[in-house]
């Protein structure tokens, strides 16, 4: 079950909030900012940190520049309670801390906690139509993994879920505790469209190859290396500043390099130095290149996967003389990937 840290100085906000917050998460409460110090130093991981912003006599800024000041603690997600309104509190200050949202007190029912805990940013993996108008929706979220819930009547032409689970997107999602585990999507919210992958059949081919083969690769709990690597690469896709195929060797090669069976990129097979004027062919069930006279790679074409494999999303970009090696490299790479699952 995942955890979630609930520090309230009230004992009996402390016991309403954290008894609510079980139905989903394995609750840790603390009465005070010590309390709270204490159970991170476990070494538990938590989910979530739900914190009030008047904890007596440390201000709860305090207490987030102590937490933020931890690598371990540093990228758990905030929501941060506070009986002032908003416009009275540090909002600049607190969004620098990394508070994901600012809840009113007096307004927030321990139901409504419970689904704004459960917020998170994900991109959407895939879509099985379910029913006569539901839809089951699997999100990868940077801190929480592999999502799934069923979108209640999103097929319906006035659904308000609808504009918020588009393909090649990164949304904002909201969700209750369902039957099994299964949620239910209750608010969605549209961050960012790649749109321009939409307007182009073979993009949309690419995108739909990259978001399988990351979905049956990873495991549900998969962390914020593989977000950000399918995020990298749609937006590649999306901006045009590399040819597609090059996007395409660039995101299969990064996820053997995070799944950890990369090619072998210096020896073939047999374990001999990859020479120069030599022609090889791919064994994908080896994971390298043997000499072949029929081979379709040469040097340049070694060389072009070390570039894929040692190129930030960024540098790839900058790169020029890539294409020619990424045509006939695009669908082998997408081979060994698929092979690995």
């Amino acid at each position: 079950m995942k955890k979630a840290l609930l520090i309230e100085p009230d004992a009996i906000l402390l016991e309403q909030y954290g008894h609510k917050l079980a139905d989903y998460f394995e609750v840790t409460r603390a009465l005070t900012a010590q309390q709270a110090l204490d159970s991170l130093d476990t070494g538990v991981k938590f989910e979530v940190i739900v914190m009030d912003f008047d904890l007596g006599r440390n201000n709860g800024v305090e207490l987030l520049h102590e937490i933020r000041s931890y690598d371990d603690w540093i990228h758990i997600p905030l929501i941060m309670l506070s009986s002032v309104p908003k416009n009275r509190l540090p909002q600049s200050k607190l969004a620098r801390y990394g508070v994901v949202n600012l809840l009113y007190k007096p307004q927030t029912a321990p139901g409504e906690l419970l689904i704004q805990a459960r917020r998170a940013k994900g991109v959407i993996l895939r879509r099985i139509d379910y029913g006569e108008a539901d839809r089951i929706i699997t999100f990868f979220t940077p801190d929480r993994g592999k999502i799934s819930a069923i979108a209640k009547g999103v097929r319906k032409p006035k659904s308000k879920l609808a504009g918020g689970v588009e393909l090649f997107s990164v949304c904002d999602i909201g969700g209750i505790k369902g039957k099994r585990d299964l949620d239910t999507l209750v608010s969605t919210r549209l961050n960012r469209h790649f749109e321009n992958i939409v307007k182009d059949y073979d993009k949309i081919q690419v995108a739909y190859s990259m978001l399988q083969v990351i979905d049956k690769l990873t495991d549900d709990d998969a962390g914020e290396d593989f977000y950000r690597l399918v995020v990298d690469g749609l937006e590649l896709l999306d901006q045009g500043r590399v040819a597609q195929n090059v996007a395409a060797c660039w995101f299969y090669m990064q996820t053997m390099k995070l799944h950890g069976s990369v090619p072998n990129l210096l020896k073939d097979i047999h374990g001999d130095d990859l020479r120069q004027n030599t022609s090889y062919t791919f064994s994908t069930e080896d994971g390298g290149f043997f000499v072949s006279e029929a081979g379709i790679f040469g040097p340049d074409d070694i060389k072009a996967w070390r570039v894929f494999h040692s190129a930030s999303a960024q540098k790839i970009g900058k790169i020029t003389g890539l294409e020619a090696s990424a045509d006939k490299s695009h669908e082998v790479l997408k081979r060994f990937a698929e092979f690995q699952i």
